[in-house]
């Protein structure tokens, strides 16, 4: 499969999946503190599980495709200095001939394909959605919808409680139900009660309640979150990790292509990829019949699965020092980036320090009964944000501010969402210069809401920035005061002078107050600043623009209301 010493030496891994739909590549290495990289991926649609002839043999064309593909990502792989580790799935578990197939594609290619069994694949598949996510902590439904099989699993960090593999799959099912005619409503009634009858003996094994968080792997379920954005949220999306998705809008969606039935119209309509558009309604039928019957509320979309595990897993193997258990990857991606953009670490622990006792002292000052874990998300962005403000000037010093912006929010900063990243990247553009406005410039779009959490956000950080304008760490901590006129009390280092940081904050308060809604005092050393009062300006809000089809969104209002009525 793979030498020990090679890996070590090279440090990097390639796992290709060989899927019932796609073959998929993906190139990483992992630290020695257990962050892992993604240098290079691929994905080529083969559709193998259609070349499953009646007597249970894969046919020579689909030998052919599985040999091509497998042939061109080892080249890629290559190219790294990878040690490639391939792993295949349903179609090759149900071909009877999967073993000549797999000594020819060693044979010609040099990779040795491991065919795994539905309960590993689960595992690997599960272990990929750890390093995506933070759930180490808690309990979650795991899903991933294959071409050929969808793998469920219910764990909590090592520990599985609950772990099955069903043949119930996109490609498999499209087959089944659809490949003779067109589907009709006689058809998709069918393809739900196929469903339900292989997934309803399992209901009783995953106990209501039993888990804190639903999450979701596969072509089938980023396809549904890319669909749900733009006719929900009417934006389009980049990045699907991290995306909610309630079963309700789900429910709608599913009304929707059922209403549309044919690929061309779901294509045309609602938008879903070509490559993907005929067998996207048997993916949300097996999608939505899992949140029915496992009384799912709510998904929660992730990029990475089987492939990714198959990396983590590999590593594991070689070194498990590195990956014992999974890390709070996501703010090991953020000191990752900040090293490679080159910034000043010490102002900028300086600058998030102070950022985080504002927000503090604030937070529950403002908002006493606003839920605690919504508080605790909006900390965690604010000191990202204040920790890597600085990051645009790895391009250039002018308008660095701008730069932070556009890498803070196209950057790869892993186990955050599109919408994360962009709230971050809004809070550390409006550091400095102008404050954010309603609606405008790179805000536009952004709800109500998520606009008020960028004001108020960006406006600690503008107070935290000004109060380390001297870079030598004069302001040590902050203290509220409050009463009528609440007062920020500073606490100097001893034997500083305050003078150019208090002059800054003069500058910069205004936005602070304009976000927070009413009026302080910043004082130091019993001597008040008077004359920091200011006004809060409050914007009209302008409507927001819609892009997508009319027709579209007439659709899912039936579908809607249609889902209303059952």
């Amino acid at each position: 499969m793979y030498a020990r010493s090679a890996t070590e030496k090279a440090g990097t891994v390639a796992a290709i999946d060989i899927g019932s739909n796609s073959i998929h590549l993906i190139v990483a290495r992992m630290d020695k503190v257990g962050h892992l990289e993604i240098l290079d991926t691929d994905k080529i649609g083969v559709r193998l599980g259609e070349f499953l002839l009646p007597d249970g043999n894969m046919s020579a064309e689909g030998q052919k495709r599985a040999l091509r593909t497998v042939a061109h990502m080892a080249k890629i792989a290559g190219a790294y200095g990878a040690v490639i580790r391939a792993v295949a799935t349903h179609s090759f578990r149900e071909a009877k001939n999967h073993q000549l197939i797999m000594d020819e594609i060693f044979e010609k290619t040099g990779v040795k394909i491991e065919l795994i069994d539905g309960v590993e694949e689960a595992r690997l598949v599960y272990l990929g959605m750890r390093y995506s996510l933070p759930i180490e902590n808690s309990t979650c439904l795991g899903m991933d919808i294959g071409g050929g099989s969808t793998e469920i699993i219910l764990a909590r960090g090592e520990h599985i409680k609950f772990v099955t593999s069903v043949k119930l799959g996109a490609v498999t099912l499209t087959a089944k139900h659809f490949k003779e005619k067109p589907a009709t409503e006689s058809s998709i009634r069918r393809l739900h009660e196929y469903i339900d009858l292989r997934l309803k003996p399992l209901a009783s094994q995953v106990a209501i309640g039993s888990y804190k968080k639903a999450i979701a792997s596969s072509g089938t379920a980023k396809a549904i979150a890319v669909m749900h954005s733009r006719l929900f949220r009417k934006r389009a999306l980049a990045d699907e990790n991290g995306y909610k998705l309630s079963v309700k809008d789900l429910q709608s969606l599913m009304s929707a292509l059922e209403k549309l039935k044919t690929p061309s119209r779901i294509h045309n309509v609602l938008g879903v990829d070509a490559a993907r558009a005929d067998i996207i309604l048997a993916g949300a039928a097996i999608m939505y019949d899992v949140s029915r019957i496992f009384n799912v509320k709510e998904w929660t979309i992730t990029s990475f699965g089987l492939r990714e595990g198959v990396v983590v897993d590999s590593y594991r193997r070689m070194g498990g020092e590195r990956v014992g258990r999974a890390r709070d990857f996501r703010w090991d991606s953020v000191k990752q980036l900040g090293e490679r953009w080159g910034i000043d670490i010490k102002h900028a622990d300086n600058v998030s320090m102070i950022a985080l006792q504002i927000f503090d002292k604030l937070a529950n000052h403002l908002h006493p009964g606003k839920a605690k874990e919504q508080w605790l998300g909006d900390r965690e962005l604010l000191h990202i944000a204040s920790w890597l403000h600085e990051a645009g000037k790895f391009i250039s010093q002018t308008s660095y501010h701008k730069h932070s912006y556009y890498l803070l929010n196209h950057g790869r900063v892993l186990g955050f969402t599109q919408d994360e990243r962009h709230l971050i990247a809004l809070v550390a553009l409006h550091h400095r210069k102008a404050g954010p406005k309603y609606n405008q410039n790179e805000a536009e779009g952004l709800p109500k809401p998520e606009f008020e959490r960028v004001e108020f956000l960006a406006g600690v950080l503008r107070l935290a920035v000004a109060l380390n304008r001297s870079r030598r760490g004069t302001v040590e901590g902050i203290a509220l005061k409050r009463g009528v006129q609440p007062e920020l009390k500073l606490v100097i280092r001893d034997g500083s002078d305050p003078l150019v940081e208090l002059q800054q904050v003069e500058r910069e308060l205004e936005s602070l107050e304009k976000a927070m809604g009413w009026h302080f005092v910043v004082d130091y050393n019993r001597s008040s600043m008077r004359g920091l009062r200011r006004r809060v300006v409050r914007k009209k809000a302008v409507k927001r623009k819609r892009s997508t089809s009319k027709f579209a969104e007439r659709l899912v209002k039936t579908a809607r209301r249609s889902t209303k009525k059952k």
